[in-house]
Parts: C-alpha cells; sequence; structure tokens
C-alpha cells in the first residue's frame, strides 16, 4: 500500500510518500505526482524515509515528474530516503539531477538562503 501526503511550509512543499511503489501501487503514485504539479510551492521535497521500495516504472514516473516540474521552473529534492531506494535512483542517474539529503530538515536548511 502507497501513501501519497503533502503539506505546504511556505515557498515549498513537503511530500511524505510511505509504503512501497510496486505494480498495484503504480497508479495511485502517478496520481499523485501529477497531483503535486497544482500546488502553490514550486520546490518540493520527497520526504522518503518512510518509502520502502520504489519499481522501475515508479522511477520512470519520478523522472517524468521532475521533467515536468523542471519545466514549470520548478525545483525537486529527496530527503531521508533508505539505500535500496537510493540504489535504484542512482542506477538511472536521477541522483545526479535531484537533490539527495538525510532529512527534510536538511533541504530546508540548504534552500533556506534562496
Amino acid at each position: 500500500m502507497l501513501s501519497v501526503t503533502s503539506e505546504v511550509r511556505g515557498a515549498h512543499a513537503v511530500v511524505h510518500l510511505v509504503g512501497q511503489v510496486q505494480s498495484e501501487e503504480n497508479e495511485a503514485f502517478a496520481a499523485g505526482l501529477a497531483g503535486l504539479l497544482g500546488l502553490s510551492a514550486r520546490r518540493l521535497i520527497l520526504d522518503c524515509s518512510d518509502l520502502d521500495y520504489l519499481n522501475s516504472r515508479g522511477l520512470g514516473d519520478l523522472l517524468s515528474f521532475y521533467q515536468e516540474l523542471k519545466a514549470r521552473g520548478g525545483e525537486l529534492a529527496v530527503a531521508g530516503a533508505r539505500p535500496a531506494v537510493l540504489k535504484v535512483m542512482g542506477v538511472v542517474g536521477l541522483d545526479r539531477f535531484l537533490g539527495a539529503y538525510p532529512s527534510v530538515e536538511a533541504v530546508e536548511q540548504a534552500w533556506a538562503g534562496r
């Protein structure tokens, strides 16, 4: 089961991903990401601290979302991702485009002066 929730914190939003992105969750994951494009915040932090697994289709959905967000002038960072999730992102080089931080707070500190 997968849960995608968000909370706007001033100029950015924190998106909490909880569970696993496997074949039965791919539609919900893609829809959840697409819904984020309607937020007023253009800087998004993906809190992956409770994301246990991300399959290849979910990775593709995440890459498409990142490209769309960037085209709209947005920014995306990953926070708290577990080693297995970071490894999957690294396979396709997504970790080079996204900032990977140990926590949501670390991203907020990095973005504080911008």
